[in-house]
């Protein structure tokens, strides 16, 4: 006896009907099995045709190049007929970024769209595309408004220049304590040789720009004056706690050479001027560091 003959017989059921669905569910868990086959075969192409590509790509120089690329220089052709200044015939050959954002260095300069009509915040000869620059205008006065802030916290014109020298490229993943550990490795020089060398991070598994090699490249100069400091400073060998200190010593120097090159893209400087200052001002918090805190003593001093 099925089921609908079951339901048909029982008391208090008058009418009913039912239609088995064994079919209907054996075709179901077909096109699931078919459905779950495809999304692991289209995880295994996205591997192999997209993110694979993608990592040799990235591994062929490509990272070095995108982590140069930068907004600020980009420009296009002027086809808006933009001038140098309202007053004058002569045409902007390339239009820019800034000419876009309305950003400018000076803020007592006004900037004028192309039909001549006075941005609001500006004052003095300069010409833009207006349009555009009304809309950055608009950001950054809700900016201001949802963070509380007010234009002398945060002026136009700083708000701009994060906008223009934002969108350089970041390749690394975010993953701080092995970043952290892979910087700790460094200190003891033959780590950072070996990623020199392969262009490769073994500790976070990230390939090695060539920015990235040449200020490891720094980094171990540093630390391998810091360390030969040290050692002639203590007289020929390192105690215990000598050799501490000049791990802290190093640390410093390292973050003093980082921070310096940080400060050196911040102001605009070419990247080979400030990985140039970042070495000798790392050496010199390095030659300071073991003037003032290595003594033939082997108590941890901390200061002189």
């Amino acid at each position: 006896m099925d089921i609908k003959d079951k339901l048909s017989k029982t008391e208090r059921i008058k009418s009913i009907s039912y239609e088995s669905q064994e079919e209907n569910m054996k075709k179901w868990i077909q096109d699931l099995e078919i459905l779950d086959a495809y999304t692991i075969k289209l995880e295994e192409d996205i591997k192999k045709y997209i993110d694979d590509p993608l990592k040799e790509g990235f591994n062929q120089k490509a990272n070095d190049y995108l982590e140069r690329a930068s907004i600020g220089k980009v420009s296009t052709e002027n086809t808006l007929d933009i001038r140098e200044n309202p007053s004058e015939k002569r045409v902007k050959s390339k239009l820019t970024f800034e000419d876009f954002l309305g950003y400018n260095p000076n803020d007592d300069v006004m900037y004028y769209d192309i039909n001549y009509e006075p941005v609001s915040f500006t004052k003095g000869p300069t010409q833009i595309v207006g349009g555009f620059a009304r809309l950055y205008e608009e950001c950054y006065n809700n900016y201001i408004t949802e963070n509380g802030l007010n234009e002398e916290e945060l002026t136009l014109n700083e708000f701009l220049a994060e906008h223009l020298n934002s969108g350089e490229f970041y390749h690394k993943k975010d993953q701080p304590f092995l970043e952290f550990l892979s910087s700790l490795s460094d200190i003891l020089i033959l780590p950072a040789v070996i990623k020199m060398l392969s262009k490769y991070d073994f500790i976070t598994g990230e390939e090695l720009t060539d920015v990235d090699v040449t200020m490891l490249g720094i980094t171990t100069i540093i630390n391998v004056f810091s360390i030969a400091s040290a050692i002639h400073t203590a007289g020929g060998s390192l105690t215990g706690a000598q050799a501490l200190k000049t791990v802290l010593i190093e640390m410093a120097a390292d973050a003093a050479a980082t921070s310096i090159v940080y400060v050196g893209d911040e102001i605009g400087l070419p990247k080979p001027i400030s990985m140039l200052f970042a070495l000798g001002g790392g050496i010199a918090v390095g030659k300071l560091g073991t003037k003032y805190f290595i003594t033939t003593n082997d108590k941890i001093i901390f200061w002189p």
